[in-house]
């Protein structure tokens, strides 16, 4: 399949099929392995839905590839760092927090590398 062409925004489905045709995934693989529906995964598939940025995130963890680049952006398919699961959990978890949540990891980061440099 075609990627996103330079500015272009690639649509989530296509890059979906793309992400999922490279892994050799079937959509009843994404539906037992992800734990959803058939109907949703047949959404998402097709273009009528676009998950929001959990299962983006979940999916892209699952395929393996950048959650930007499944949405469409113009990024390399794997992102520029290669990253842990954990790592992946963490960005993921951060990205669907509230502000408030947001800040309050900010502050245990800060406080954390105050620690390593003591």
């Amino acid at each position: 399949m075609n990627s996103a062409k330079n500015n272009e925004i690639a649509p989530f489905s296509q890059r979906l099929k793309e992400g999922m045709l490279i892994r050799e995934k079937k959509a009843v693989d994404l539906c037992k392995d992800l734990n959803m529906n058939k109907s949703t995964i047949s959404g998402y598939m097709s273009g009528a839905h676009v998950p929001d940025a959990n299962v983006i995130g979940r999916i892209a963890k699952y395929l393996r590839v950048d959650p930007a680049w499944l949405t469409g952006f113009n990024v390399s398919r794997e992102g520029s760092l290669t990253l842990s699961d954990e790592e992946m959990d963490l960005i993921i978890m951060y990205r669907s927090a509230d502000e408030v949540s947001r800040e309050a990891a900010k502050r245990v980061l800060s406080y954390s590398e105050k620690l390593s440099k003591s």
